[in-house]
């Protein structure tokens, strides 16, 4: 398929399948939020520990109300509507460019060659730092609001919806506060896209030489399956310290409680064990499995269908 396809038309469907699987998917990523900055601090009265993330979205769900589960949803489709159209969109004109040269590949059959798992890899990795690059900012504002727990009798909330969020960072910590958590953000969307893109791509491969699948959605939904899987259980370890770093309360001597990615991990080994590095890794893991399964699937199906109306072959 990208062979036929333009760059603005892999943009296109990125677009389009990452608002898809950000709304359908966004509860489960609240829930994963709260379970992993779960134990930076110790409980107040009143607060309640979560088991797991059905729990979490069932407590954030009764004591917060429903629209909690979607808290920051306006923030997410922006931070996806940035990363997810540039991590998709521009991932096959890079393997292609990092193949042949350019950004589409040849028609001619006889000039196909065999895509190699380091071009993938590297391909992968690049376009999702970049896209991160874009993005940091409204990934950042959507962290923030979905770690907002329910403000005590009193408490005056700095910010209440995604605009004021933006307008509260910029007043405290000027223009570079959007960029915080960048030096974390990068890597870890790096590694994770990597992870899942890769694993998304392989398992087609595998799939199609092997059993006999062609193009269609039960090949790109199984694959999904798979680039779910890697992507969690890789990137949770990452993707933990970097929602400690977004959100970083004050410690007791009045200063943030984590100077950077390198001392935030070292404090939840010291305070937390090595396993806190896993914290949150079931939401994840849903959350990531069926946001795969939802933005390869509806991109992949799309791209698809603008191969058969251009009149091109349905292959890769």
């Amino acid at each position: 398929m990208a062979s036929t396809l333009t760059t603005g038309e892999q943009l296109f469907c990125g677009l389009i399948a990452s608002g898809v699987a950000e709304t359908l998917t966004y509860p489960f990523e609240v829930a994963k939020v709260r379970l992993q900055i779960q134990g930076e601090t110790p409980l107040t009265k009143g607060q309640v520990k979560l088991s797991g993330p059905f729990h979490a979205m069932y407590h954030v769900g009764k004591t917060e109300g429903m629209l909690a589960l979607f808290a920051g949803l306006p923030a997410g489709l922006l931070r996806h509507g940035i990363a997810g159209t540039m991590r998709l969109g521009l991932f096959y004109p890079t393997v292609n460019y990092l193949t042949y040269g350019k950004t589409t590949a040849p028609t001619d059959p006889a000039e196909i060659q065999p895509i190699t798992l380091g071009t993938r890899m590297l391909a992968s990795a690049s376009t999702g730092a970049v896209a991160m690059i874009a993005a940091n900012p409204a990934d950042l504002v959507k962290t923030k609001l979905q770690a907002s727990l329910k403000l005590q009798p009193g408490e005056k909330a700095p910010f209440h919806n995604t605009a004021s969020c933006f307008g509260h960072i910029i007043r405290t910590e000027g223009y570079m506060g959007l960029m915080h958590g960048l030096s974390i953000a990068v890597p870890r969307m790096a590694w994770q896209n990597m992870a899942e893109v890769t694993a998304y791509e392989v398992t087609k491969d595998f799939l199609r030489d092997n059993y006999g699948m062609e193009e269609g959605l039960p090949l790109y939904f199984l694959g999904s399956l798979s680039a779910g899987f890697f992507g969690a259980y890789l990137g949770n370890p990452l993707d933990v310290i970097k929602t400690r770093i977004y959100k970083n309360p004050m410690g007791p001597d009045g200063k943030p409680l984590y100077k950077g990615p390198i001392d935030a991990a070292l404090k939840m080994v010291r305070n937390e064990g090595i396993f806190s590095f896993w914290k949150g890794v079931v939401p994840l893991w849903i959350h990531v499995s069926a946001f795969s399964v939802a933005v390869f699937v509806t991109f992949d199906m799309l791209r698809l269908q603008i191969v058969k109306f251009k009149g091109g072959a349905p292959t890769d």
